[in-house]
């Protein structure tokens, strides 16, 4: 305080003739009083720095690093029991135009995988719009096409920015930013939400890097995964589209059965 205590004493000792409106004339008197205050706004800073309860330091939320959660995230990828395991999951699609309550087709498909990485599926059941069951084969197409590595969802394709802590419902989550490496059909640029203790993914909100088709003006597709038999698979598929001179169009795929089981036969 000793700065601030001679600041005041030259202010004071300084002589300030007034006029008769009562204004300082003296600007040097003026001056000592403008380095009072501001001495006493910048002794003020630290002081407030050191009021701060010491019960109250080091309370402060720390941000989750995001390579560390990326990490482990890709260890509960590894160790996923599905990806040693045969099976057969039966998936229902159902395809929704506009805002029509009732479905305009509906498409029941078998998809078989062999460890490590073949996919195979096989039409079941169709009714309906022809066009829905087009547009299942071209999902599942993209789904089984052989291409090993390539869309998974680790840092050989992502980047990944940690955006914030969030309950999923009232799963604790991480939220990470994904960013495609390269402009790739099955890469999606989004979000995607890990489970704070098991480092599973729960869910995954994004867009195509590359568009499927001139005739798809905008996808937005969200992937929820669950437990099925002890694997952790997605589970439930939302892909809205905005299709050129045709309007909104939703597909909704849902798996409704796995059973670990010998492989399919070849697509067909």
């Amino acid at each position: 305080m000793t700065a601030i205590s001679e600041a005041l004493k030259c202010c004071y000792l300084t002589k300030m003739p007034v006029n008769k409106t009562g204004f300082v004339l003296n600007s040097a008197a003026q001056r000592c009083a403008l380095v009072a205050v501001l001495l006493l706004l910048l002794w003020g800073i630290p002081i407030a720095a050191q009021q701060v309860p010491p019960s109250e330091l080091g309370n402060e939320a720390k941000v989750p690093d995001s390579n560390t959660i990326v990490q482990a995230m890709e260890a509960a990828q590894r160790n996923n029991p599905a990806n040693s395991r045969a099976y057969n999951v039966t998936r229902q699609y159902k395809l929704f135009h506009n805002n029509d309550k009732q479905p305009v087709s509906e498409t029941r498909a078998e998809i078989s995988f062999v460890p490590p990485d073949t996919k195979r599926y096989v039409i079941k059941q169709v009714s309906g719009n022809s066009r829905g069951q087009t547009i299942v084969r071209k999902i599942l197409d993209l789904e089984t096409y052989p291409a090993k590595d390539s869309s998974e969802i680790t840092r050989r394709n992502y980047d990944f920015v940690f955006l914030q802590e969030e309950n999923l419902g009232i799963l604790p989550t991480y939220v990470l930013r994904m960013i495609p490496k390269r402009k790739q059909k099955d890469l999606l640029t989004g979000q995607i939400w890990v489970d704070e203790k098991t480092f599973r993914i729960e869910r995954i909100e994004g867009v195509p890097a590359k568009k499927p088709s001139w005739w798809i003006k905008t996808l937005n597709i969200t992937l929820q995964y669950g437990d099925l038999n002890a694997s952790w698979l997605p589970t439930y598929m939302e892909a809205t589209a905005a299709v050129r001179f045709l309007g909104i169009y939703v597909m909704i795929g849902r798996d409704v059965e796995l059973q670990a089981s010998v492989p399919i036969a070849e697509k067909r």
